[in-house]
């Protein structure tokens, strides 16, 4: 039976993240994703699901209603995707090079 962990902790975040947060915070809560799945993983569960629904941060990241974003991670498509694609990106990185939704032994996501 595999144990996934949900990475939903992270989102007691500033709310207005997706409106009004430096790049830096960004960056910071990237980076937090990314650690939460590395310690999952030495925690012994089998991989990790990034929940992008329900106006958590990662939607609201995703949503042309709430991201009114001007930046990198704003206005178009690709880049309200952008947070999303960081996360995954580094936690493929960190977490034994694992693809998403590839069954078979290793860390998943």
């Amino acid at each position: 039976m595999k144990k996934l962990l949900l990475l939903s902790l992270l989102l007691i975040l500033n709310s207005c993240l997706a409106v009004r947060a430096p790049s830096v915070k960004i960056g910071m809560t990237v980076d937090d994703f990314i650690k939460a799945a590395a310690l999952s993983e030495s925690a012994g569960f089998d991989g990790v699901e990034l929940h992008a629904a329900h106006g958590y941060i990662l939607a609201q990241f995703l949503s042309p209603e709430i991201n009114q974003r001007e930046d990198a991670y704003g206005q178009s498509l690709n880049n309200r995707c952008r947070l999303l694609y960081e996360i995954v990106d580094g936690i493929r990185k960190e977490c034994n090079n694992k693809t998403v939704n590839v069954p078979g032994p290793g860390f998943i996501m």
